[in-house]
């Protein structure tokens, strides 16, 4: 129902808050559900108040189903029933490997989570002496975990892409159940074990919205509910599944295994999110290390600068090209590049930002070309018509460094010498609504709201054989400025 109601960009969010006033309902149910138990237990009421009590929130939640009106446009108008509508979502499923592999994960997930609530109740009496209603204050505090989850994807959603937070998330309740695991084993105070069961919560709130936000998102309507329904049956069949190995067999003495239980299913989420890390970066078309670049730098620009395109983007998907922009912060080369989605530019820097620990290794893989800023390095004006020859994407900013947005436009000619030399087309950007400040660092600690907005490639068959014009260049770099320009905002 999510994607019939909301805005695609708020799906993440939308299904956030539903997992988070879900996980709520769900701490309130675990408090309340152990009370009643022992409330039975102690001979008060018989054990039917418990059922009546849980088929009075289906009929509840039933209701308010009934009651939600999707637009008209939205209402499926299939006739396909029972074993063929299954029939049909299994086959659609099957021909979709994305799907599938989603699928793979939430199955893995729910796995993971029938055999956490499966031994909590043998920690909370066995290793900590606890009663009933502990269980349920246990079990809550895996709600506990959701709801903080759900908020940080409500705050982030827009900044976040569904695979890469699952893909994260995976490892990171890995790592969370290896630290309840070693909890337990090591005999450390209760408050550790609490914590871990709290973060797995979390990351296991960012597994279960990512993989159901990607699934709205990729699945179209008229399949979406088949598709779920799959998902549904396949998830609900591994949850079974685990905690029918776990409770069915007469296990001798199994309580004791608790921790070695814990310890496969930590490394089971972990392993599954190296392999699912591994198979997107691979997949991406930038290789594994430019791909784990680029996802990264997408995230940081769309957290702070929020930074977004207007419009398409012109680039060219290959062959040598030159984008041009504006430059009035720091924030530039990364807003551009996390707005370019099939190329990252190389862009021409200030060699004392290439000596700088780490960002040198990145500006290595990238391929970016330092620069002297006397404006008389031969070599890097040669390295960048080889990048370009290479058919490789520059990046360059007409004004040379960072300029104040109400400073004199001063352009230099080196970006119409590389333009005339290389004969590459030459793409004019427009970089709005990052703030101006005269600092380096500070920019990136700041919230902005940065447009990006590309025109038409500039007309430059006006200085054709004029290659090596110094007059040309003049004219050549004014008038991809004065390109450059024409796509800011009127006021």
């Amino acid at each position: 129902l999510l994607p019939t109601l909301v805005r695609d960009e708020q799906i993440i969010r939308a299904n956030a808050l539903t997992a988070g006033l879900g996980m709520i309902a769900t701490i309130a149910s675990a408090l309340i559900g152990g009370w009643m138990v022992d409330y039975v237990a102690a001979g008060n009421a018989r054990m039917s108040l418990v059922f009546r009590a849980d088929a009075l929130t289906f009929i509840l939640s039933a209701v308010c189903i009934f009651m939600i009106r999707p637009p008209g446009r939205h209402v499926s108008r299939e006739s396909h029933n029972g074993f063929k509508a299954i029939a049909k979502g299994f086959n659609y499923v099957a021909l979709h490997r994305r799907i599938v592999e989603l699928i793979v994960v939430a199955a893995v997930f729910w796995m993971a989570a029938s055999v956490v609530k499966s031994v909590i109740p043998a920690i909370v009496k066995d290793v900590f002496g606890g009663t009933y209603s502990d269980i349920g204050i246990y079990q809550g505090l895996l709600g506990v975990g959701m709801i903080v989850g759900s908020l940080i994807l409500t705050i982030f959603g827009d900044a976040l892409k569904s695979d890469i937070a699952a893909c994260w998330c995976l490892k990171l309740s890995g790592f969370s159940g290896l630290f309840f695991t070693l909890s337990i084993w090591r005999g450390w105070p209760q408050i550790c074990a609490q914590i871990g069961l709290v973060l797995i919560g979390l990351f296991g709130s960012g597994i279960q919205v990512s993989v159901y936000a990607l699934m709205q998102r990729i699945v179209p309507n008229f399949i979406r509910g088949r598709a779920f329904g799959v998902l549904d049956l396949v998830t609900m069949a591994g949850f079974l599944a685990a905690a029918g190995a776990l409770g069915i067999p007469s296990w001798p003495n199994i309580d004791r295994h608790v921790p070695k239980i814990m310890l496969a299913v930590s490394v089971v989420l972990f392993v599954t999110g190296v392999i699912t890390t591994y198979i997107r970066l691979r997949r991406g078309p930038f290789g594994v290390v430019l791909s784990f670049w680029k996802n990264l730098n997408d995230f940081v620009c769309r957290l702070l600068p929020r930074a977004r395109r207007e419009g398409i983007c012109t680039i060219p998907r290959d062959g040598g090209a030159i984008v041009v922009a504006n430059h009035n912060s720091t924030l530039d080369p990364f807003v551009l590049t996390s707005t370019s989605p099939n190329r990252i530019p190389g862009f021409m820097i200030a060699i004392e930002f290439a000596k700088i620990p780490f960002f040198s290794s990145l500006v290595r893989a990238i391929e970016c070309i330092p620069v002297t800023r006397s404006g008389q390095d031969t070599s890097s004006v040669k390295a960048a018509l080889r990048h370009l020859q290479d058919g490789k994407l520059l990046g360059l900013f007409p004004q040379g460094g960072v300029r104040a947005p109400d400073e004199a436009i001063k352009v230099r000619d080196g970006v119409g010498m590389l333009a005339l030399r290389s004969g590459a087309p030459v793409i004019p950007a427009y970089i709005d609504g990052i703030k101006y400040y005269d600092s380096t660092v500070k920019p990136f600690l700041t919230r902005h709201k940065a447009v990006v907005r590309y025109g038409e490639p500039v007309d430059l068959s006006e200085f054709k054989g004029r290659e090596k014009d110094r007059e040309a260049y003049k004219a050549a770099s004014e008038k991809i400025m004065e390109a450059i320009m024409a796509l800011k905002p009127t006021q």
